[in-house]
């Protein structure tokens, strides 16, 4: 059982390299968008372990009806073989899209995606967003306890993947780094452990009493507990024991189970935070409109930070168009009927 103080520190060490790191990316997702709102996705992960081709945190693979491709890398200096995976997959629209990659599973990477279209007179616009969901899985504290709106803010301002910031920016990024995983991540985690605790021991009808008895030591435990680097369920159990608790074997097993859940959550937001990200968008018409990193002619390109979607959804948006020549032409007939018209009644 991996303990709180080994997330924190496995959390905090990608997070000093992320900063460190330059703007190569382990994994790449792109949506060609089409004009009746379909849409082809291609995702690629790079430099990966065989097992990725069906085990992988985007839940792609050839049982899911993806066509999977692989291309062998030879890591010369590791003498391992990794591989390119690429996986590619038609959607009849967003809607069949995201029933696949937006799915209440907090073990997979969620992509949601919209689309409109809007016809005006002389253009019809079709607005596409891809949305990263957030990474931050815990919900028991809010937010706002830890996280001011400046906080935010700064998340929001911070350019693409490799682009240098200001010294002061750093320090800014540093500081908002560690508030995330050694104050709020270590928090949040171990409120969920004690809650399942409570919850447990109520569901297996134990004594209000003891409810009351473990609940005056919760920060005498919290405090334990990260100087002792342990959060795991037997650590929970073991306090329950020292304090007589009888909590019977079905409760205990439930935590245990409770618990294991909560590392597979870990476990994935660490992969996914560990990872460097390009997404591109191809739209079928001129691009007149985005929050891209960059746009070469109908495709743009993000290069999104992982704390961008580290505690709350990033969303990247464009906007393209095409000119209606049905209503050019439609005008050009009326303003030239007008015309004849006031010409023959001038005339008359």
């Amino acid at each position: 059982m991996k303990t709180l103080h080994h997330w924190s520190v496995v959390f905090a060490s990608i997070g000093i390299l992320l900063l460190m790191s330059a703007c190569d990316h382990d994994m790449s997702i792109g949506s060609t968008v089409y004009e009746d709102g379909s849409l082809d996705r291609t995702m690629v992960l790079y430099d990966s372990d065989s097992i990725k081709i069906s085990n992988n945190i985007l839940g792609a693979n050839n049982a899911a009806g993806w066509e999977v491709t692989t291309e062998p890398v030879l890591d010369s200096e590791k003498k391992e073989s990794k591989n390119n995976i690429t996986f590619k997959k038609h959607f009849a629209s967003v809607e069949e899209a995201n029933s696949e990659m937006n799915r209440d599973v907090d073990t997979l990477f969620h992509i949601h995606s919209t689309f409109e279209k809007q016809n005006r007179w002389f253009y019809t616009y079709l607005e596409y967003t891809d949305t990263y969901r957030s990474l931050d899985l815990f919900k028991a504290i809010p937010k706002q306890d830890y996280f001011t709106r400046e906080d935010f803010a700064f998340i929001d301002r911070l350019p693409a993947e490799g682009k240098p910031i200001m010294k002061a920016d750093s320090l800014y990024l540093a500081r908002l780094t560690e508030k995330i995983f050694d104050f709020y991540a270590t928090r949040t985690i171990f409120e969920e452990l004690f809650t399942n605790m409570m919850t447990t021991m109520t569901e297996n009808n134990v004594s209000p009493n003891w409810k009351d008895s473990l609940l005056h030591k919760k920060e005498a435990i919290y405090q334990a507990f990260l100087q002792e680097g342990d959060l795991g369920d037997n650590e929970l159990l073991s306090v329950a024991d020292k304090l007589k608790i009888p909590l019977p074997e079905a409760g205990r097993e439930a935590i245990r189970k409770k618990t294991a859940d909560i590392e597979k959550r870990l476990e994935f937001i660490s992969e996914a935070y560990s990872g460097k990200y390009l997404h591109s968008i191809m739209l079928p018409w001129k691009v007149v409109d985005s929050n891209a990193d960059s746009v070469n002619n109908n495709q743009l390109f993000w290069h999104p930070p992982v704390i961008k979607f580290l505690l709350k959804d990033y969303t990247m948006t464009a906007r393209s168009r095409k000119m209606n020549v049905w209503a050019i032409a439609i005008s050009a007939v009326v303003v030239g009927v007008t015309a004849g018209l006031f010409f023959v009644r001038r005339r008359g």
